[in-house]
Formats: C-alpha cells, structure tokens, sequence
C-alpha cells in the first residue's frame, strides 16, 4: 500500500526530548473479549466520555455495527511496563473499494474520542499518535482514518487526537452548569414570566391525570417509555416529512439494549426519564450519566395538540435538571445541534473536530470527496436560510 504522510497541527510532529516512546507495544484485536476487563479498568481510571464506555459500545456495535458492514478493530498502546496507557474503540468497513476506520459509535455519539490513561495525557507527544496509527494502517492495510466530532479537550485534558490537522465539526455541543439548589439554577436561567407560565402548563396537563416525573428502572417502565418514544419520533416525523431514523429494527435493538440494566450494573447505559399523567407517557428523555455529567441523547413528547401545546418536552426537560441537581451532578448537556431549547440551561460551547487522515492514494482520493461533503454540512448548518431549503426539500422528496 502507497502511504502518505500523516498531518500534524502546527510542527507538533517534532517529538518531545526523551529517549523513547511511550507507546512500546501496539496491539489490534477484532473483538472485545480480549480487552473487556482491561477496559473496564481503564474507563474507571482513565480519560473518555461517556460514548467510550464498554456497555455503551457493545450495545451499539452488537445491534447496528454489525447491520451495516463496519467490524470492531480496537487498538490498544502500552507503555515499556506493559501498562495500557490507550484505547481506540475503533471500527472498519470497506466502501466503494476504500478502507476506512471511524470511531465506534457512529451518529448515535455525540462525542468521539479514545480512552487514556490520565497519567499519559500529558506525556503522548504527536510522533507517539503518528506512529501509531500508522503501524495500524500498515498491518489492517487501511486507506482513510475518518474521525468525527470529537472534542478538542475533556475534563480539562487536551485530546490527544487533536495533534493531527482538523477541521471544526459542523455542529458544537453547549453545556451548562449545575448546583445543589435547582430553584435557584430556574431563578437564574427563568424569567419570572416563564416560570409563571409553565406553572401554568403543568397545571393544564393536570386535566389529564396525575403528573409525574420520574426516571424509568424497572424493565415494564423502560418498555412503556421506549414504546411510547418510538410512537412520538414516528408521528413527528411524519408531521415534518422526514424519514424516522428510530424505525429502524437494529437502532431499535440498540435503544432497547443499551436501556437495559444488566446484572452487576447500577445503571444502563443509556437512562429513560418520562414524564407521565396517570400512566400516559406525555414527554421522554434519553441520555447518559457519567462522572457527574448527564448527556442527552434524545428526546420526544405526545405530539396530540390537547398535550402538545402545553409543553411536556420542556416541563420534562425543567424537571430532568431539577433530578440532576438533586443527584448531585455538576454538568449538563443536551447533545449536539443547535435549537432554542439548548440555551436555556446550557451557555458553555464546547467545539468539535473532525479528522481527515488518509493513509493511501485512494484513501486521499475518498478524503478529498469526504471533505467537501463536511465543508459543504457546515456551511449549510451555519444558513438559517440554505437549513429551510434542505427542510422544504426533504419534505418535497416525502411526497
């Protein structure tokens, strides 16, 4: 295989003074038996999000990985003692006769990084990423390494992929912070009007029952709000004329999944909290808590105009912040895109980056077409005008 050298940002690539790697041994393998308690190991100790963790990905690579051609090719740095200092929850498919390597994880991620040992963070210069990434390419004879929206830092840890030339993701993920007191947090980020009004709300949706707001645990309590979820996304999607990416059976298999506690876990992966009048399931949220951060991954409410007007999705998403400051979390975010929602309670941007690294002449060749498909996603993303455009057209393609 042709290869071609790899880009590095701003003459990182000149190694650090020392008298050797920190990456001594670089290991692949194809499946996660080999690698499971380490990872567990490293995932306690270490430097990821939440998108890294092994229950998070095996549910994702055992229901929609192995739906769409991509093989999981995990890559694992040790250091000259034999210490597992990094983890690449990678994966492979072939394209168009191109060999391409992507984060595990895929759109369902908002985040896409590796797992590090703390410790080694600061010590991985560029010529250690470099090196090996490289010796990957040569051994799986890869032609594009394709890294997407991944964060330029991590609790407060510079990652270290962002040592290779990159460009800015098309969408940001905004955070917020949290405290102990969450009428106060509502004091500050709600104005006394809005207050009023949900209040308001709360008490119109009364009509139809007990109000509740709870998280789902109990299996017949994640399966009503699953189930209620997959009937909302299906009718609002209809109503906007887009194709539902929820109907598809392994994204099904996965949600299904990844809600899922399993034995010896505290918690899923993935965490279901419902807002319900008497046992109707008004408004679902779906995200991960990790290292006192919640993340959101999805969300949904009764599209019925009797309900929808009233709000469910923002009262449920009002109260989801009250129970994350109530379990002491001290980080929120709902996902990432742009949406007047988002800024309610989150005012921190955090950016992303995508990483074009190709490894062959055809890996250049399906770079250079990757790329202007990102430029082009990004420029379109920053139009209000160029999104209304794509949102008629799409509707037009429905018929």
């Amino acid at each position: 295989m042709t290869t071609v050298d790899i880009g590095i940002v701003g003459g990182g690539h000149r190694p650090r003074a020392r008298s050797a790697s920190l990456i001594a041994d670089i290991e692949t393998h194809l499946g996660f038996s080999e690698l499971a308690a380490q990872w567990g190991a490293l995932q306690l100790r270490g430097l990821s999000t939440p998108y890294q963790m092994l229950p998070w990905i095996k549910a994702w690579t055992e229901s929609i990985a192995d739906n769409s051609g991509v093989r999981p090719l995990l890559v694992a740095g040790r250091d000259g003692r034999g210490r597992l200092v990094l983890l690449l929850p990678l994966g492979i498919r072939k394209t168009g006769g191109v060999t391409i390597v992507e984060f595990l994880g895929g759109k369902h991620a908002n985040f896409n990084m590796g797992l590090y040992d703390k410790t080694a963070v600061p010590t991985l210069s560029a010529a250690d990423m470099k090196a090996l990434l490289k010796a990957v390419a040569d051994r799986h004879r890869i032609d594009l390494f394709s890294f997407s929206n991944q964060p330029l830092t991590w609790e407060g840890n510079r990652n270290p992929m962002a040592f290779f030339r990159h460009t800015r993701s098309a969408d940001s993920v905004w955070k917020g912070a949290l405290g102990r007191d969450p009428e106060k947090l509502f004091h500050e980020t709600l104005s006394a009007d809005r207050r009023k009004k949900l209040r308001a709300k709360e008490r119109k949706l009364m009509e139809l029952g007990h109000i509740t707001y709870s998280e789902a645990k109990a299996p017949n309590e994640v399966d009503q709000a699953l189930t209620a979820f997959f009937v909302q996304k299906r009718d609002r999607f209809s109503q906007l004329g887009i194709a539902d990416p929820f109907a598809e059976p392994c994204v099904k298999a996965f949600l299904r999944t990844a809600t899922s506690l399993r034995q010896g876990e505290s918690r899923s992966p993935i965490s279901l909290f419902v807002m319900k009048a008497d046992e109707r399931v008004l408004a679902v949220f779906g995200g991960i808590i990790h290292r006192g951060r919640f993340t959101a991954m999805f969300t949904a409410f009764d599209g019925d105009p009797a309900v929808a007007r009233h709000s469910p999705g923002e009262l449920l998403l009002m109260n989801l912040v009250r129970m994350m400051c109530e379990q002491g979390l001290d980080t929120f975010d709902l996902g990432m895109g742009d949406a007047a929602y988002k800024t309610v309670y989150c005012d921190v941007e955090e950016p992303l980056f995508d990483t074009l690294l190709p490894m062959s002449l055809t890996g250049h060749a399906a770079a250079v077409a990757i790329g202007v498909g990102l430029a082009t996603k990004r420029r379109i993303k920053s139009s209000d005008r160029a999104m209304a455009l794509v949102s008629r057209g799409r509707r037009l393609l429905r018929g």
